[in-house]
């Protein structure tokens, strides 16, 4: 009876989840602008021409669009609703991930605050990488908690895949996931006793899979061998990071623009046509980013550190047109930094609690490992707001267990 409860009460979460993240989506429509006609282009070549591939972009996200593409075009509608239901299934792997590891009211707290929280619904409206990025961070989070508690090579194998695929929709996380495969190599050799390095070399063969489409892409369209994208983005995002102070929504309210040597940088870093030329490109901006630090080494490094903390501001919720938001704009900022101190508690007396219960770590250094990550690379970026969001799950679910936490001390003291 519990778990027919259980069933009927979470499915009415995720159902009114899902309308709350479309309503909130539609309460401030945002313009369909820059990096989502990118997208929408690339997502139509693909259903044009089969593979395609693009000098700056990769496939994961425009393959994930095909299908609504092929249906629905640019509508904004069914693309919203898509997003609000996958914002939800995020939110029920929170549920997952708390539960398995976790306990308690923990699930409950962290899927409620997860479908009521702004800073992801802000995104449902707009067709970027943000929620199936949120998406897929968090599924490999759920998955490296299951593959480190079974000796089941079934979880192993799709958490290499999805390790694999994870930095086709973000390239900024292929180091994180090469991290993350080297662990579960490890973890598949000592766990899978009989057949471990065969499972190990079927683990290392899906994790590349997901990288073929874009070898086989360049090399039709570019005739160019790379395993992402054909443009060494590592040197163009550096040089950004010292030209762009900080990145705010900019939209048709021109509240806030890019500067000129930004727009400057993405027209000429992609401007070349052949790899000597693509490699030139790089060793330009790599000679420009050196002598940036050369200058001034002490302010080159302190500017970065202070991109660290900006990474993960919220000053608003919403990507582009945020002229609704402005009065509310203390809120989400403090708002937002509450939600990171509870967050940042709760992560400390989970490693605390760690030392007891051995459930529980996985999701802990999991848990580290990306905000570490994030915080470290994203410093190296032009640094936009929503960089931090696919670290927001995981920071809701701490928040969640500091919560309970605090309400089990004042039963105590009560």
């Amino acid at each position: 009876m519990k778990s027919k409860w259980e069933t009927v009460l979470l499915t009415g979460l995720l159902t009114g989840g899902v309308i709350f993240k479309f309503w909130f989506a539609r309460l401030n429509p945002q313009p369909f602008i820059y990096d989502q006609w990118q997208y929408f282009n690339y997502a139509v070549q693909m259903l044009h021409n089969g593979i395609w591939a693009d000098p700056s972009r990769l496939y994961g996200f425009p393959l994930l669009l095909v299908p609504l593409v092929r249906f629905f075009g640019d509508a904004r509608i069914p693309f919203t609703v898509w997003n609000a239901v996958v914002d939800s299934l995020t939110g029920l792997l929170v549920f997952a991930i708390a539960r398995r590891t976790i306990g308690g009211t923990v699930p409950w707290i962290a899927l409620v605050l997860y479908l009521v929280n702004p800073f992801t619904a802000g995104y449902v409206g707009v067709m970027l990488t943000e929620m199936p990025a949120i998406l897929f961070v968090t599924l490999l989070g759920y998955l490296v908690v299951i593959s480190s508690r079974t000796r089941q090579p079934a979880a192993m194998l799709l958490t290499g895949l999805i390790a694999g695929f994870l930095p086709q929709i973000r390239p900024g996380y292929a180091y994180f996931s090469a991290g993350v495969l080297v662990w579960l190599l490890i973890h598949v050799v000592r766990s899978v006793k009989r057949s471990g390095l065969p499972v190990a070399l079927i683990t290392l063969v899906l994790f590349a899979l997901p990288f073929f489409y874009n070898i086989a892409a360049n090399l039709r369209i570019f005739n160019q061998f790379s395993v992402q994208s054909v443009d060494d983005a590592f040197w163009r995002e550096a040089y950004l990071s010292v030209v762009v102070d900080k990145a705010l929504p900019t939209g048709d309210n021109r509240l806030w623009q890019w500067p000129a040597e930004a727009h400057l940088t993405w027209v000429e870093y992609s401007s070349p046509t052949t790899p000597e030329g693509r490699a030139a490109m790089a060793d330009k901006y790599k000679d420009k980013v050196l002598s940036h630090f050369r200058q001034d080494p002490k302010g080159f490094i302190l500017s970065h550190i202070i991109r660290m903390k900006n990474s993960w501001e919220k000053t608003y919720v919403y990507p582009y047109d945020v002229i609704r938001e402005l009065p509310y704009r203390n809120l989400t900022y403090n708002g937002n930094a509450l939600l990171l101190i509870l967050g940042s508690g709760g992560l400390i007396a989970g490693l605390i609690q760690s030392r007891k219960r051995r459930e529980i770590r996985p999701a802990v250094w999991y848990s580290l490992a990306l905000f570490a990550y994030m915080t470290v690379t994203h410093a190296f970026t032009t640094g936009e707001e929503r960089f931090t969001l696919p670290a927001y799950p995981l920071v809701i679910l701490w928040t969640a267990y500091l919560i309970q936490k605090l309400f089990k001390s004042v039963r105590l003291l009560s």
